[in-house]
């Protein structure tokens, strides 16, 4: 039996949380963490195959924050990590590809548009993208 890739979602909602568990447990470890500062212990006591993270916690850091500090451990330097919010203009997907996130999903999403976008990081790594060429 192999072991299911683990995921880290990082949601200040307790709402989204429980949904964002619901559509992945059946093919994701999942640990869940409502705001950063939770997040920044998890990810020093378990390494995650993905991050999935909002932008608006409502907490001292928003998502692009949290990325920043996430890319500076060198254990989550390359690891896949999804930006979620519910600002959808084309203008802010390239904004948070730019800030070091490797995907970006505007809510609401379907499950399956979730999934999709995770086995992709997971197995082909950051989608190429002209629109992040200078």
């Amino acid at each position: 039996m192999t072991k299911s890739p683990s995921l880290l979602v990082v949601e200040d909602h307790q709402e989204t949380r429980t949904f964002l568990v619901l559509a992945l447990s059946d093919d994701y470890t999942i640990d869940t963490a409502s705001d950063a500062h939770e997040a920044l212990k998890k990810v020093e006591q378990t390494q995650y195959d993905l991050i999935l993270i909002d932008i608006a916690l409502g907490d001292t850091m928003d998502g692009t924050d949290l990325v920043k500090k996430f890319r500076q451990k060198p254990a989550y330097a390359d690891t896949p990590m999804i930006a979620m919010t519910a600002h959808q203009l084309r203008e802010n997907r390239i904004y948070f590809l730019r800030q070091g996130f490797d995907e970006f999903l505007g809510k609401p999403f379907y499950p399956e548009a979730l999934i999709e976008a995770i086995e992709h990081l997971l197995t082909h790594g950051r989608p190429s993208d002209d629109t992040l060429a200078p």
